[in-house]
């Protein structure tokens, strides 16, 4: 072999570097994609149980005729983390019941940004007619 130039063994090192960026993106948007996707469900199962709490007291409040009974329908019917604030969360003025649910979301990062995990809490407002009496 004389003659020709000393080879020398490829450590592979540009194939590694260029598939831990790949993985290091694919985890990075797997948990963006994750994190958006609790909070859309977290939103809308926020606004399920809150239109939920509201047809309760409405139900409560048009038998009874008692605030605080039509409360505790409203209250009983949020569940699984969300909760109706409490002093504001509920009224019954003009003809309407108001409910106002404060949710949870759980995520894994977005919950936790300063800026952002207000986000993770929706609030959200119902506003049901009471039946003619």
């Amino acid at each position: 072999m004389a003659g020709y130039p000393p080879q020398r063994g490829d450590d592979g090192s540009l194939v590694i570097g260029w598939l831990g960026r790949i993985a290091i993106t694919v985890a990075l948007v797997g948990i963006m994609l994750f994190d958006g996707i609790a909070m859309i469900r977290g939103h809308v199962h926020a606004e399920n149980t809150a239109q939920a709490a509201a047809d309760a007291a409405v139900s409560q409040f048009t038998s009874t005729h008692d605030y605080e009974a039509a409360l505790m329908a409203a209250r009983q019917a949020a569940v699984d983390g969300d909760e109706i604030m409490p002093a504001t969360g509920f009224s019954i003025a003009h003809g309407f019941v108001i409910v106002t649910l404060d949710g949870h979301v759980d995520t894994l990062i977005l919950g936790h940004v300063p800026g952002l995990s207000g986000a993770a809490s929706p609030t959200v407002t119902i506003r049901e007619a009471l039946p003619a009496s």
